[in-house]
């Protein structure tokens, strides 16, 4: 016990935030065991109170009555009545009257501390709907892991803090955010059931680490980290499966987390897996509304959307932009002789083969059927004849391997270039188709460019 108050005698000194040993002090054993009241009339020389005697003769206590402060059937402290005068002893009267004062006084403190832990649970509470709002705005993913982190840092008055989400790969958890750590681990996967977050992700269950730098089950990636700091780890849980785990950290030497962090992060963390998941759906949304749900590449809005910036941008810096617009060579056949599983198969091979000739800032669409369109970038007629150029090679040159065997197959490529005699999208778009038609006109399994004169 800490004395946190007293009325010194005249002459001594005060005794606030003198310890007062629970372990082998008969005094303090009788109190707290039978509840009840210790009075001793010789306090320097009683042998119950051998283990406070240097306080006795400090403080010229000659006699004691020690009262316990009862809450709910427990003893929460002691209230001490010196007396340093010859001759006083207290009567049972007296000792009745300290008692009831006790009782009060027990009262009084509990309600206390019950105020102060309901104000302390408003502000949390306060806080925690304020950090909730903060998180459920239309972020990007990447904003938004970073918002959950920095609010669960602030939220709990902590210093640092992680997030880990679970991978493709359902035994995996990967760190996607630090914020304000000395070691950055970023990057850093875990299975189930290693380190802290592994732990938390197999038990669904919050942990509390006092000491993570001294922790035994510590693991290997972290072995640089010997700082002892409290860490708090609680999981994001969705319908029962775990999506992910918060990670929060206290600076060395700062208290270590309690059952009330445990009840107000977790709290936090279930506004936070519905977060996740809302963001996760409406990615989802977002990406078929833009994407063809077949090659994976853009669909004819998402592809308008973005080329139409570009174009603006075009105009605006003088840069220049071209336009490939392929269409597969007898297609009809492919489906009619191999069947439509096939001809499925050819087009997501035809996306893929695109994408890995192309530079990253190009754009692939599906344009319709087996027609494609790529918007290049930064990229003027001649560059975009040979990139055309590749992209047929590439096609042509390596037969599709299909669930019907392998197909060769040709495409046709109309090339177009965005400059001032071009008003839009639409525009460039019909220059390059008019170049198509040709190509397939004149034979097929060619890249044409688009002539005004013609």
């Amino acid at each position: 016990m800490t004395i946190v108050a007293d009325h010194p005698g005249t002459g001594n000194s005060s005794s606030i935030g003198m310890l007062i040993p629970l372990e082998d002090n008969p005094s303090t054993d009788y109190v707290f065991e039978k509840k009840s009241s210790f009075y001793s009339e010789s306090a320097q020389e009683d042998p119950i109170l051998k283990a406070v005697k240097h306080l006795m003769v400090r403080q010229k206590i000659l006699s004691i009555l020690i009262v316990p402060l009862i809450v709910a059937g427990e003893v929460i402290g002691t209230i001490g009545c010196d007396i340093t005068t010859q001759n006083r002893k207290l009567t049972p009267e007296e000792i009745s009257l300290a008692e009831i004062l006790a009782n009060l006084v027990a009262g009084r403190i509990e309600q206390a501390r019950l105020l102060k832990v309901e104000k302390k649970r408003t502000a949390e509470l306060a806080m925690l709907h304020e950090t909730s709002l903060a998180i459920t705005q239309p972020y990007d993913l990447s904003i938004l892991h970073r918002q959950i982190i920095e609010k669960a840092v602030w939220l709990l008055g902590a210093s640092a803090g992680m997030l880990y989400l679970r991978t493709d790969a359902l035994d995996i958890f990967e760190c996607k955010v630090s914020y304000n750590n000395q070691y950055d681990p970023v990057g850093t996967k875990l299975h189930l059931g290693e380190g802290a977050a592994g732990i938390v992700a197999k038990t669904n269950q919050p942990l509390i680490i006092p000491n993570y730098g001294s922790w035994e089950k510590k693991p290997a990636t972290f072995h640089k980290v010997t700082d002892d700091f409290p860490l708090l780890s609680v999981p994001v849980n969705w319908q029962s499966e775990v999506k992910g785990v918060i990670q929060i950290a206290r600076e060395p030497g700062k208290p270590t987390f309690e059952k009330s962090d445990v009840e107000l992060l977790s709290l936090f963390s279930s506004q936070v897996a519905v977060t996740l998941e809302n963001s996760r759906l409406y990615q989802e949304v977002q990406e078929l509304a833009v994407l063809d749900p077949l090659t994976q590449v853009y669909n004819r809005r998402g592809f308008a959307e973005f080329a139409i910036r570009e174009i603006e941008r075009a105009q605006r810096f003088n840069h220049s932009l071209a336009l490939l617009f392929l269409d597969i060579d007898h297609f009809k056949e492919v489906n009619d002789t191999h069947g439509h599983a096939a001809g499925d198969q050819i087009l997501i091979g035809i996306a893929d083969r695109c994408r890995n000739t192309l530079r990253n800032v190009d754009v692939i669409s599906r344009h319709g059927g087996e027609e494609f369109l790529v918007l290049l970038l930064e990229s003027n007629l001649r560059a975009a004849q040979k990139i055309a150029n590749r992209v047929q090679s590439v096609i042509k040159d390596y037969p599709f391997q299909t669930d019907d065997g392998p197909i060769s197959i040709t495409i046709s490529i109309g090339v177009a270039e965005f400059n001032d005699q071009v008003n839009g999208l639409n525009t460039l778009i019909h220059n390059a188709d008019m170049a198509l038609y040709k190509a397939k006109s004149s034979g097929r399994n060619r890249v044409v460019i688009f002539q005004p004169e013609s």
